[in-house]
């Protein structure tokens, strides 16, 4: 059985951040810098939406995946699971992918490096792009630059544990919430435009 190719709310990645990471963003006050939560919630944001990439290139079937692909920017991932069928549109996604020196960016979002194996698991929907995906790593290596709504582009680099979650309405407004790095970051928003 063939998907809808690029599931609607999945492939129209293009995103507009709303780190709401800092009190008073956008209130006039000067320049503002990104501090330790909204840099963590930054990093998660893109390790998230870099995997949803990569995601929307896989082939679409229904049942079991096991496909190497090339990374957008260089790099590349090797995706290993099942995307399984439920009532009426709700499909659930149980992958790992495998990725190496996966170069990943979204303009004014992110830029990132990322080596290590970063699990998806969740329901969303084929028909109306509601989602709610767990992302995991024991360990995820990254490193490049993430561009949050205030301050200055951070530049960033570590190799760490990512216990995050990434919850999308059909509407297109979407939540990224968790912990990297063993530290818990406020909930990042996001609108996926187009949708």
């Amino acid at each position: 059985m063939i998907l809808d190719r690029g599931f609607p709310c999945l492939a129209a990645v293009l995103l507009s951040s709303q780190f709401g990471c800092i009190d008073g963003a956008g209130s006039g006050n000067g320049p503002l810098d990104c501090d330790q939560d909204c840099q963590d919630g930054t990093v998660a944001f893109g390790i998230q939406w870099s995997v949803m990439n990569l995601f929307n290139t896989v082939t679409g079937t229904i049942g079991p995946l096991d496909e190497s692909l090339d990374c957008t920017y260089g790099g590349t991932a090797h995706v290993t699971g099942s995307v399984e069928a439920g009532d009426g549109e709700q499909l659930t996604s149980d992958l790992e992918f495998e990725l190496a020196g996966c170069m990943q960016k979204q303009t004014e979002a992110y830029e990132f490096e990322l080596d290590g194996i970063v699990t998806q698991q969740g329901p969303f929907d084929n028909g109306g792009g509601a989602l709610a995906f767990d992302y995991d790593s024991v360990t995820v290596s990254f490193a490049g630059l993430g561009y949050p709504e205030v301050g200055d582009p951070i530049e960033v680099e570590d190799s760490c544990a990512l216990d995050s979650a990434l919850a999308c309405e059909g509407g297109g407004g979407c939540e990224t919430t968790g912990a990297i790095c063993g530290r818990a970051f406020s909930p990042v928003e996001s609108t996926v435009m187009g949708s």
